[in-house]
């Protein structure tokens, strides 16, 4: 979109918008999801001015706009005027939109919606999305908000993400407990480490593709698993609590699964029932569902109950042959507290050369289990890097090591403050367990 065209449809917003009729809040919800696709098609020249806006000026001509929409009769339009400068035009986006998303926040009942699938969703097709309100009033972004594009600043009230990336469909889900974390406070992350897991797989007929029926060297994957099961509240017992415990991809077989739960489960029973995590990924497995294969990842609570199941949307190469999955259709998005985790598999935030669903997704946190060499690795990082600078999420991925890394385990992006200094000679881990702190939101 050319600068002249990017200030006509900037135009035909406001006309728009000054045409609806129907309830503040719905307007409200609507006007916000306008100003996201507006500025998604931001040319360059826009993106530069609207950058160049100071803080202190978007705050308070903000606020103001959101007077007037809350104030009696209706608000005066913010149309661009005829022939106004790019910088001018960014400028009035940029106004009406903090002006939209703080008038929405105050129209918030502020309750736990019944379904946020349906409660945040606004829009419609090809251009549907959810409007995700912060759980605990943001502070002003100050002066770190300066030289900021859109996407980290546009809105301080709400969360705007597509309903649909990559032709995958982002479903929300809201946990039923509460955990560490869940207020945006400083807490930990666990991952789990194997010595070695080498896969047992099956050929198709041409062999083609692959699909994963165990370990080979079973025994010693479950004994490391007993390790791990045995002291999972060890390493979560940490002053700040546990926000997440994660397993690599492939590593957790359907009955480990089991076993993890009646665990989970009983401890939750118990009189002192330690220090469970908000939640668990308990890495993945090649799962069939009539005649579809899955590369599956279930997501449990800290009593063992399943959240919700996720599953890979790309394929892997292994000796020769491809995973043979079908993609997953879903991108969930956990609503922990206020704070937005996506997940992804392995190659589904690695993969470079196509859409990688977590840099659209507008989250806070990116967990990613994993399983692969340290080509796989790097592009874990580059990912991580422009999760971190584009949408400030951290990524917090953990990587089974294949072939075999010397002396064992495997490799862990501990959600960091810059991916950049994730060198993966530091990032490895051996032992069962290691906790990662992350900061607070």
């Amino acid at each position: 979109m050319t600068p002249d065209e990017w200030c006509a449809a900037a135009v035909a917003c406001a006309e728009e918008q000054e045409r609806r009729t129907g309830e503040p809040r719905d307007q409200l919800e609507l006007a916000l999801t306008d100003f996201y696709w507006l500025m998604r098609d931001i040319p360059i020249a826009a993106d530069e001015a609207y950058k160049a806006l100071r803080e202190t000026q978007l705050e308070r001509a903000g606020a103001q706009r959101a007077a007037d929409l809350l104030g009696v009769g209706s608000a005066p339009s913010w149309k661009p005027a005829s022939g106004a400068s790019i910088e001018a035009v960014a400028a009035t986006v940029a106004i009406a939109a903090r002006g939209a998303d703080a008038a929405l926040w105050s129209l918030r009942d502020r309750e736990r919606p019944a379904n946020p699938n349906l409660d945040y969703r606004a829009g419609s097709k090809p251009r549907a999305v959810f409007v995700i309100p912060r759980e605990i009033e943001p502070k002003p972004f100050g002066k770190k908000g300066d030289s900021k594009p859109f996407v980290r600043r546009g809105f301080r009230f709400h969360r705007v993400v597509p309903a649909e990336i990559g032709g995958a469909r982002v479903r929300l889900v809201l946990p039923q407990l509460t955990g560490p974390g869940m207020n945006g406070e400083a807490s930990m992350l666990a991952a789990a480490m194997f010595t070695q897991v080498d896969l047992d797989t099956t050929r198709s007929a041409d062999g083609t593709t692959f699909e994963v029926v165990g370990h080979l060297n079973a025994a010693a994957v479950a004994a490391d698993f007993v390790q791990q099961v045995a002291s999972l509240h060890q390493p979560l017992a940490a002053g700040a609590g546990c926000l997440a415990a994660v397993w690599p991809e492939l590593t957790v077989t359907p009955e480990m699964l089991d076993e993890l739960k009646v665990v989970l489960a009983e401890r939750g029973l118990a009189d002192d029932p330690g220090h469970p995590p908000g939640f668990l990924v308990a890495g993945s497995w090649h799962v069939r569902t009539g005649a579809a294969l899955h590369n599956t990842a279930p997501v449990l609570d800290g009593i063992g109950l399943t959240l919700f199941t996720f599953n890979k949307m790309r394929r892997f190469p292994y000796e020769g042959a491809d995973e043979g999955i079908d993609p997953g259709e879903e991108l969930p998005i956990l609503l922990y507290g206020d704070r937005l985790v996506g997940f992804a598999i392995c190659r589904d935030f690695c993969e470079l050369a196509g859409t990688v669903p977590a840099l659209e997704m507008g989250v806070d946190l990116m967990v990613v289990p994993s399983y692969g060499n340290e080509q796989t690795w790097n592009g874990h990082v580059d990912t991580a890097k422009k999760l971190r600078v584009n949408h400030n999420a951290r990524t917090f991925m953990v990587q089974q090591s294949f072939p075999p890394r010397k002396g064992g385990g495997g490799w862990v992006i501990g959600a960091p403050d810059d991916p950049d200094k994730a060198k993966i000679d530091e990032c490895a881990q051996v032992g069962h367990w290691q906790a990662y702190a992350i900061d607070a939101t």
